[in-house]
């Protein structure tokens, strides 16, 4: 009887001391995730600060209120407010993240121009594609009913994997993006291909 006392003395003194360890992870954890959140609030609006001076002064160039431009300074400039939007995207993509967390993340659908949206994401990578002497092509069956999704996201995808493409596809290679619409089925299909060096057979799965 004494040594089961005994060891049901040691057994609550092991609860105890878990239960005090668990509280302490939880109480750290806490403090993480309130400094993660923190920290993403405070490098979104350092880096929305410069963000926004170079696309009011991309902006006021293309109104050539000044001086006009030349062709190939008005593309210049062009791909300059469109990249730097979306990199304002994806600053608040980073916000996004403790949504995801949380569970509370929503997507904002409307009917998305495919070709519009496809022709945006592709020129994120054109000009690597040029410097690299990477042919970049683009097929599309788009004569289809406007897709309903969240154009920002679905854009942020093509981005994605065409700089995956782009980045793994070697110098004289090929890599593009193919739209098939299914109409009977009221769906469209994305496809962004390479040339390059691919996955290898046990990791395709």
């Amino acid at each position: 009887e004494d040594a089961l006392q005994a060891e049901r003395a040691q057994l609550a003194r092991r609860v105890a001391e878990r239960t005090a360890d668990l509280s302490a992870a939880n109480a750290e954890l806490a403090r993480a995730s309130r400094l993660k959140s923190e920290f993403l609030a405070n490098m979104s609006h350092e880096l929305r600060t410069p963000l926004n001076a170079i696309l009011g002064l991309s902006e006021t160039l293309l109104e050539q209120h000044s001086a006009p431009l030349t062709e190939r300074q008005t593309r210049a400039v062009t791909t300059i407010e469109s990249s730097g939007r979306h990199l304002l995207s994806l600053i608040n993509d980073v916000l996004d993240v403790s949504k995801v967390e949380a569970g509370m993340l929503a997507l904002e659908f409307e009917d998305v121009d495919v070709r519009a949206v496809c022709e945006a994401s592709l020129q994120f990578v054109r000009q690597q594609a040029v410097s690299k002497r990477i042919d970049l092509q683009f097929t599309g069956e788009i004569d289809v009913h406007p897709l309903h999704a969240d154009s920002r996201r679905l854009k942020q995808i093509l981005v994605n994997l065409l700089s995956n493409a782009l980045k793994f596809t070697p110098v004289g290679g090929k890599f593009g993006l193919e739209v098939a619409g299914h109409t009977a089925e009221g769906r469209l299909t994305f496809t962004v291909w390479d040339t390059g060096i691919g996955i290898t057979p046990e990791n395709q799965h």
